[in-house]
């Protein structure tokens, strides 16, 4: 069975869930990006949002990791910052690689391997915390910096 869901960040501003709970069968939210941990300044609001609309979620982090320990660091800002909603965790938590930004190019993309092993260091964290984990990244992503 097919389900629909959306990818919301702060980019969207204020989106109007109740509007959109009808339309759809879960939510993906961006709840931070990087290795300081930054949150996304729309995350507490979207996911208490989602909770009191009865909306199951997933989450995600926006990588700029360049190695191993840059990622374990983003996973475990992720697991702090979701612990409140760990209730409402349904679609799993995601580590997104992409480098929309070009922030790992302009740094010095890691190498193929070192990106599986900062996708195995953030997954192994987070699934140690109790949460399903995976990759969210672009099918051309997956084929040449993942393959």
């Amino acid at each position: 069975m097919a389900k629909r869901g959306i990818d919301i960040s702060a980019h969207q501003g204020n989106i109007d869930l109740s509007a959109l709970k009808s339309q759809i069968d879960f939510v993906i939210i961006r709840v931070g990006y990087g290795t300081k941990g930054t949150i996304d300044t729309k995350f507490t609001r979207n996911a208490d949002l989602c909770r009191s609309l009865g909306i199951p979620v997933g989450f995600y982090w926006y990588s700029y990791a360049l190695d191993q320990n840059g990622a374990r660091d983003e996973a475990n800002a992720m697991i702090k910052a979701i612990a409140p909603y760990k209730d409402i965790v349904k679609y799993g938590v995601w580590f997104d690689m992409e480098d929309a930004d070009g922030y790992k190019k302009k740094n010095g993309m890691p190498s193929n391997q070192m990106l599986r092993d900062m996708c195995h260091e953030f997954c192994a964290t987070v699934e140690n915390a109790g949460y399903y984990s995976g990759i969210y990244a672009s099918e051309s992503w997956f084929k040449n910096q993942l393959n």
